[in-house]
This record gives C-alpha cells, sequence and structure tokens, in this order.
C-alpha cells in the first residue's frame, strides 16, 4: 500500500481481513533502522481493520514491513506500507474520491519520469541509518547530503539526541477518568494520537513509562492510558517527538 504524506495527521490505513469482528495482532516495522511496534486490532463488521499512522511515522518518506496474524499465529495480510510526499497534493485538485484516485495514479506515473532526472537525493526526504568508523578526532566525516542528525551511538551508546525533546511536567493534579490520565505539559509539546512518549522523574512513580498518545485536548495537555491515581508532586518531563523538524 502506499500512503501520501499529506495533512491532515494522523493518517489512517484501512485493510481487509478474512473476519469481521475479530482481533488481529499487527506488526510494523520500519526498513532503514528496524525498529518495530506490535498492536491489536479489531475488525469492523465489514471485515476491515484500521491502523492510524502516528504523526512521528509521517515526518519523512520511509517503507514499513505491515504484516497481520490471526489468534493461531497464521499470517493473513504480509504486506509493504509505503509513505511518501507527493510532487502535487490530489486532495488540492479534485473534490470526489473518483478523481482523487486518478491524480493518485497520475502523480505515480509523473513521479516515475521526474526521478530519471532528478533522482532521489533531490526530492524525498528519507530516514538513513548511516555506519561509519571514527577518525579518532572530534569530527565524523558524512559523505552523504544530510538535512539533519537525529541520533549519534558510539559503541552502541546514544551519545547525541537531536530527535526527541524533554519537556518539562510540572506538579499538578491530573485528570483522570476510567483508566485514562491527562497530564499538562510547561510548554507546547506538538504530540498527536498514536505518538509515542516517554515520561521520567515524575512521583508518583506510577506515571512514570512509556505510553501511546490517546488523545491531545489542548497544545499544553495529553491523554494516554494508565490506572494510577493522585496528584504530580515532583516535577518530571515527558520526552516525545519535535514538531516541524527536519530529518536525515
Amino acid at each position: 500500500m502506499e500512503v501520501l504524506r499529506v495533512p491532515p495527521y494522523p493518517i489512517t490505513t484501512q485493510w481487509t481481513v478474512p473476519a469481521a469482528n475479530t482481533a488481529y495482532s499487527v506488526y510494523v516495522e520500519d526498513l532503514v533502522d528496524h525498529s518495530f511496534e506490535t498492536t491489536t486490532l479489531t475488525s469492523d463488521a465489514n471485515k476491515k481493520i484500521s491502523y492510524v499512522l502516528p504523526k512521528s511515522k509521517v515526518q519523512f518518506d520511509r517503507d514499513f514491513l505491515f504484516r497481520v496474524t490471526d489468534s493461531s499465529g497464521e499470517i493473513v495480510i504480509d504486506d509493504n506500507l509505503t509513505v511518501y510526499r507527493p510532487y502535487i497534493n490530489p486532495n488540492d485538485l479534485a473534490t470526489t474520491a473518483e478523481e482523487i484516485a486518478e491524480y493518485k495514479s497520475w502523480e505515480i506515473i509523473a513521479r516515475s519520469i521526474i526521478d530519471q532526472y532528478l533522482g532521489n537525493a533531490d526530492f524525498y526526504n528519507h530516514k538513513l541509518v548511516l555506519i561509519k568508523e571514527g577518525q579518532g578526532g572530534d569530527y565524523f566525516p558524512i559523505w552523504h547530503p544530510v538535512n539533519k542528525v537525529l541520533k549519534v551511538y558510539e559503541n552502541n551508546m546514544l551519545v547525541y539526541n537531536g530527535e526527541d525533546v524533554a519537556i518539562t511536567l510540572n506538579t499538578q493534579t491530573p485528570t483522570i477518568s476510567s483508566g485514562t490520565v491527562t497530564l499538562t505539559t510547561a510548554t507546547a509539546h506538538g504530540f498527536e494520537v498514536g505518538d509515542v512518549v516517554t515520561i521520567s522523574a515524575v512521583i508518583p512513580t506510577g506515571y512514570r513509562g512509556t505510553f501511546t498518545v490517546t488523545a491531545v485536548p489542548t497544545t499544553t495537555s495529553f491523554s494516554f492510558a494508565n490506572s494510577t491515581t493522585g496528584n504530580i508532586t515532583t516535577a518530571g518531563i515527558v520526552t516525545g517527538k519535535q514538531i516541524g523538524r527536519a530529518h536525515v
């Protein structure tokens, strides 16, 4: 499946599975850095499951392995999921679903022609993993056009992180409802539903951990599933994705 990287976000993809109203296990792997996530989705009455691509997965062009298995472990979907930025947004050129689909097909043809002249590096914004051996100095040469360095590892240890941003969580009284916690950040966080965030240093410690954002009531608040109760008496941080950033 090919998905255009255009707003509005998040982007929802739909997949056909064998049975209606049935739980399926979904495995999504980034084919560049091989990070992955697993989740359980339940099909609707029309035998469709909906997978939401969080903002962190659509901020640059990338390819995923998308695999769905049933309760017995049998693979029912084994496909590629490609996210890319179009030259022209078909939604701006057409109004009906049929017209938009036609423009998408023209987009594929146009990309094939233009790519022959421009090459991938001139338009696409891919995430790359570069492995090099240092030269014993303070500089690390990269013979590749780079928009931004996201992370640097030395001997498998993270020594630079330009991708994740730490945002302060002040002492506060969380909003708690039916196993969902809503926290307020000191500054705008840029999170969207489906983003994965990590909370640390706060007390009670039950609020610490890695969670998936389930709602974004405001630009300075976010919700996630958690059964902890009580006020945050010691401030901490939440680490998530930067908003509006460039990528390698």
